[in-house]
């Protein structure tokens, strides 16, 4: 029990850390706390979400992240980083894969995920698929900063069908 103590107190040490931008420190405690603690997810959480957004070291993010998922499945963040590191390694398969899995745990921010797969359906093509999941999105949300977002989603998603349907018109004969 002490010894979980510990790892929690320098586990929030560590997400304060990063809140005040102390990133090497904050990821030196956290892969200490795994180097203790191996399945403590919410420390791979966090160290997936440094090698993905300050280090752009993907595969490493994906690594953890994946860790994260496994041993903290009640945790919303590991779902949302590992989602979103899946789309921009162009994996849309575990987009859809871990986003649903996501959707069912409590505390997640449903929108969100109905975006990243909106944007992995947008990214193979399937517009209308994309522009449904984007309203869905729409539907669950209550930020109204998200909502233009998501309206100039619909609107660029719509563009882009008109596009489509403009090129395909002068190659009928």
């Amino acid at each position: 029990m002490e010894r979980y103590i510990d790892v929690e107190a320098r586990f929030m040490l560590a997400d304060e850390m990063i809140t005040r931008g102390e990133i090497a420190d904050a990821k030196a405690i956290l892969i200490r706390i795994i180097e203790d603690e191996p399945d403590f997810g919410r420390a791979h959480n966090h160290i997936g979400w440094i090698y993905w957004t300050k280090l752009g070291d993907f595969e490493k993010a994906a690594m953890h992240l994946d860790l994260a998922v496994k041993f903290s499945p009640e945790y919303p963040g590991g779902y949302h980083n590992c989602c979103w590191v899946a789309y921009e390694m162009g994996d849309f398969a575990k987009v859809f894969e871990v986003a649903e899995k996501g959707l069912n745990v409590k505390g997640v921010n449903k929108a969100n995920f109905f975006r990243v797969m909106a944007y992995a359906m947008e990214m193979n093509g399937e517009l209308k698929a994309a522009i449904r999941l984007i309203e869905k999105a729409i539907s669950v949300t209550t930020d109204n900063e998200m909502m233009d977002v998501f309206n100039k989603d619909i609107k660029r998603m719509t563009s882009k069908i008109g596009t489509f349907r403009r090129f395909f018109s002068y190659l009928t004969f």
